[in-house]
């Protein structure tokens, strides 16, 4: 408790999680870097802690979850293309707003024909970095303590870098045992990382994020069986590991994704991101009235449709509308449908934010 009566960003989090009452609703704000350099740029800060602090967020994620990497040299090819520890080829892209984007091809195992091939390949090696943040959870604990979370597995979707998305699902449908080796040495990867990096915070991290990304606009991408054969016994192990140490499981899942949510819940999900509720099935009175007193949903304002189109008195009229409903039972945390992009003005950001940050549904009432 700060003084005045006010929470500590870290236990204002840490009651939503558990859907206990707040002194207001948890806040957090991501957005690429050139939101960050614009918002620099119009409050006139130099630094994007002080952009999280003006826009009253709670959240602190590290930028170097396990430390310093140490690893081999991470190749930049001739042709522009570069290529990351996993041995995962990118090329540069400029997307519709003129931001540089690095997109990967050639996934590395993509034509592997047995199991030895993929043995043998040249696996990242989590003694490669070394989990020294020490310096990072000082600047997120004195002289205010945020609430941290750090990035723990993407068990899906670094597969499908690795093999092909299309090879990926076609090897699911077929139970090959290649894929299951993948999975296998993808999970244990971040296993072993995350608990490395959770030891050495000493408790000092509060979440473990896991983004994979199982459904569409209009549905899942991967079928309820699928998903439960392959991806569910092996995210459950992480998630484990993560419990086992005392931090909360956060799921990241794009689309809708509403037949999952049962099993998500069941394997230890505790906090749900990133609720886009224009996709199918994914209405927040639905979620609400199936998942409240089970999960924290984190997310919900729309950067896709609704921050870059309305003007903001519609904009927090919509603000106030999905607040209304996620928060009247304590368990949401608002933040963005994803990162905020480039046409998200600041005007629009600061006035969002300062929003979320002084209404209360139940002061309404």
């Amino acid at each position: 408790m700060q003084q005045g009566g006010k929470l500590t960003p870290r236990e204002r989090v840490r009651r939503a999680v558990q859907r206990e009452s707040t002194d207001r609703i948890p806040i957090d704000f991501r957005a690429v870097g050139d939101v960050y350099t614009a918002l620099r740029n119009h409050i006139g800060c130099s630094s994007d802690e002080e952009v999280c602090q003006r826009l009253h967020s709670d959240i602190r994620g590290l930028y170097k979850s396990y430390g310093t990497y140490h690893g081999p040299v991470e190749q930049h090819r001739p042709d522009g293309t570069f290529v990351d520890f996993w041995g995962i080829p990118y090329a540069k892209s400029v997307n519709a707003f003129g931001q540089i984007c690095w997109n990967y091809i050639d996934p590395p195992l993509g034509n592997a024909n047995n199991t030895d091939e993929i043995r043998n390949y040249p696996w990242p090696d989590p003694d490669w970095w070394d989990y020294d943040i020490a310096d990072q959870l000082q600047l997120h604990t004195k002289p205010v303590p945020y609430w941290i979370g750090i990035f723990g597995s993407s068990i899906l979707g670094r597969a499908c870098q690795l093999r092909g998305m299309e090879q990926t699902f076609v090897d699911m449908m077929e139970e090959h045992e290649i894929i299951e080796v993948i999975f296998d040495k993808v999970t244990s990867f971040f296993i072993n990382t995350t608990v490395r990096a959770l030891t050495a915070a000493q408790g000092r991290i509060d979440m473990v994020e896991s983004m994979d990304d199982y459904g569409s606009q209009n549905g899942l991408l991967i079928s309820p069986p699928l998903w439960r054969r392959h991806i569910k016994p092996r995210l459950k192990k992480f998630n484990d590991v993560v419990k086992q140490h005392g931090a909360v499981v956060y799921q990241h899942s794009c689309g809708s994704i509403m037949p999952l949510i049962d099993d998500l819940i069941e394997i230890g999900t505790e906090v749900l991101d990133p609720l886009q509720f224009s996709a199918h099935d994914m209405a927040p009175a639905t979620l609400m009235s199936r998942f409240s007193s089970q999960l924290t949903f984190h997310g919900g304002m729309d950067i896709q449709q609704v921050v870059p189109r309305l003007p903001i008195p519609e904009l927090l009229t919509e603000a106030q509308r999905i607040i209304d409903v996620m928060a009247v039972r304590h368990g949401y945390i608002f933040a963005g449908t994803h990162y905020f992009q480039v046409d998200a003005t600041p005007e629009k950001i600061i006035a969002l934010f300062d929003f979320a940050s002084r209404y209360s549904p139940e002061k309404q009432s």
